[in-house]
């Protein structure tokens, strides 16, 4: 069985054309995870009279078993037509503007295929990527590695190979070593191979383990020179471009450094850095904007109420924000004896976005504290299982709460 631990980020299914009087189809072999998702998501895949998924995909394309294969061919052929992922796009090919759902009787505004615009949702054509194992058979070291990832640290790269990157999760180092065996779509085997030169950076750094830490930094280091000269001979950019521009933006991000701003506390330093942010960004109306929809309910809360809190919408107490949840307590209470479900829906989503903010009030990822209760209730109901001295479905109530508190104690 596998189990699919976190979404890890957004692939973007990019067209790759040029154009001519006719189109070379260029398409991904049957079973790629990326032709399933692409077909699916562009009406290629269809039913027919018994409901059964059929695939559409034009009996006259050209079949290739790989990334770089597409990108190949249709780079060489002034007619062909593609999909590959957004993170593997350069300049020998052209990624072609998508409509954004327009609203009703509004003309359609195609956008462009970058990573703001996937989290957006304005760039439909797009799919989640997931890291699955085997449930209950994952190592020590390989959950280490998939913390990490989700870390700021981790996000970072995947920001940097312009996929879209989830909202960070805090990180703790665990104290393992092992082999990890990494396997999947060739959408993002770049990136994993990143990720995992990176992680083996921080491991060594974990354990001052200099020589090993010089040989792991040399890694990444290559990465960066050698996407930096495949740009350069593209036209696109060079290693001084790359220098430079993360240079800017720390100096920009950071006038309390660099410049004549005063601040007091790290709140100040947060609103300043949103406020920066924002006039980057200047094609977002929004704070909200830009808060992908490819990461959980939980996560989004988490963002929404940090962006909204760099404005400076806050709650002036701890009590006010428990007044709060009270509140929508008692009105989720009130809606589920009323038997109104809709109402039932919307105040517990109001009593969970409260709680959410209670979290974040205590610098708590409620992510990580959910996946923890998780982990923990998942535990001590296996020892249950355990322990039982007949089926669990004749305990009664009683008999349930004494096994769950002797499964507890065994655990500890």
């Amino acid at each position: 069985m596998k189990k699919f631990a976190a979404i890890l980020l957004s692939l973007v299914l990019t067209l790759t054309v040029a154009l001519a009087d006719s189109i070379y189809v260029v398409s991904r072999e049957d079973g790629s995870g990326t032709r399933a998702a692409f077909i699916e998501l562009t009406g290629v895949e269809q039913k027919d009279a018994d409901g059964n998924k059929v695939d559409m995909t034009t009996v006259e394309a050209a079949v290739y078993s790989g990334t770089s294969e597409v990108k190949t061919t249709v780079s060489q052929d002034i007619a062909a037509i593609g999909y590959i992922s957004l993170g593997s796009m350069d300049a020998s090919v052209k990624a072609l503007k998508v409509a954004r759902n327009p609203e009703d009787g509004a003309e359609a505004v195609y956008v462009e295929a970058t990573p703001e615009n996937v989290a957006s949702g304005d760039y439909a054509i797009a799919r989640p990527f997931n890291i699955a194992y085997k449930a209950d058979s994952l190592s020590a070291t390989a959950q280490d590695f998939i913390n990490w990832i989700l870390s700021a640290e981790g996000q970072a790269i995947v920001t940097a190979q312009k996929y879209v990157a989830k909202e960070p999760a805090e990180y703790q180092a665990a104290p393992v070593a092992g082999k990890i065996v990494i396997g999947g779509s060739s959408s993002v085997g770049p990136l994993m191979q990143k990720l995992e030169e990176a992680y083996e950076a921080v491991d060594a750094i974990d354990d001052n383990d200099c020589v090993h830490l010089k040989e792991e930094l040399g890694d990444v280091l290559l990465q960066v020179v050698l996407h930096s000269q495949i740009a350069k001979e593209a036209g696109e950019f060079d290693i001084e471009d790359v220098a430079k521009g993360i240079s800017d933006k720390l100096i920009h991000r950071h006038p309390h450094v660099f410049g004549d701003v005063r601040v007091k506390n790290t709140t100040e330093i947060l609103q300043n850095w949103e406020k920066l942010k924002q006039e980057e960004k200047k094609h977002r109306k929004s704070l909200m904007d830009g808060i992908s929809r490819a990461q959980s309910a939980l996560m989004s809360a988490q963002k929404i109420s940090k962006k909204a809190v760099s404005a400076g919408f806050e709650w002036p107490s701890e009590d006010s924000l428990w007044d709060c949840i009270f509140s929508e307590i008692e009105e989720f209470k009130d809606a589920v004896k009323k038997q109104d479900k809709e109402n039932a829906e919307e105040e517990l989503g109001d009593m969970l976005f409260a709680i959410v903010n209670l979290a974040r009030w205590h610098k708590i990822d409620a992510e990580q504290a959910l996946l923890k209760a998780n982990k923990k209730f998942m535990a001590r109901f296996r020892k249950m299982e355990e322990l039982a001295q007949k089926k669990l479905e004749d305990y009664d109530f009683e008999e349930y709460d004494r096994l769950w508190k002797a499964a507890k104690s065994a655990l500890k």
